[in-house]
């Protein structure tokens, strides 16, 4: 794999792992918010308008986006011969993705979900 390819790939990798970050913190941040609008007797008034408060719509764009990260990997995947995939490589300056991560590993989940 070029390190073009590789650098490409890890920088979508770390993408993916902020988003998921990202998604756990609306996630909560719904729970809360939830929680304090039910302690307060009050509805979300953008919910009751729209049908969805603007953390669902955040929520379910952050989710999209994780989708289209993972199909992103999984194009690159399809797009690999299993010997172009490094056992391990380095990430420095990337952050978010270990200097030791397991590319081959990625790849073969990658083309698994493909299937």
């Amino acid at each position: 794999m070029s390190s073009v390819r590789q650098q490409v790939l890890l920088q979508t990798l770390a993408t993916r792992q902020n988003a998921e970050k990202l998604l756990a913190s609306l996630l909560r941040a719904q729970a809360e918010c939830d929680q304090q609008l039910q302690k307060e007797q009050r509805s979300d008034a953008m919910k009751s308008v729209t049908g969805a408060s603007s953390l669902d719509r955040a929520i379910a764009s952050t989710r999209r986006m994780i989708e289209q990260l993972d199909r992103s990997v999984e194009q690159v995947a399809k797009d690999l011969p299993c010997d172009d995939a490094p056992a391990a490589t380095e990430s420095a300056g990337i952050d978010g993705v270990p200097s030791n991560y397991n590319l081959r590993v990625v790849v073969a989940s990658a083309r698994a979900a493909a299937r």
